[in-house]
């Protein structure tokens, strides 16, 4: 009986395979702007008293997330797929 190497049975969902993890680690460094804007809005924003600065970054934070979550979603189809495929 001839054994088959993993990747040729991947071989059919190479781009799910590559674009699962690629999209995840999108998704995590997005995660890791999250603090980032939010240290902006308070030394910037809320020192200064600058409403229209913390209400422009509030929305930015609602965006990264929106963002976030749609790379997430798809990282998670992507690899469903894959992994379906394999089995």
């Amino acid at each position: 009986m001839k054994h088959r190497n993993i990747l040729s049975y991947a071989k059919p969902y190479l781009f799910q395979t590559v674009a699962g993890p690629l999209l995840k680690l999108a998704e995590a460094a997005l995660d890791l702007v999250v603090p980032l804007i939010v240290a902006k809005i308070i030394d910037v924003g809320i020192a200064a008293g600058d409403t229209s600065y913390i209400v422009k970054y509030c929305l930015l934070l609602v965006l990264v997330a929106f963002v976030g979550l749609a790379l997430s979603l798809t990282a998670q189809f992507f690899c469903a797929k894959a992994a379906v495929g394999l089995v």
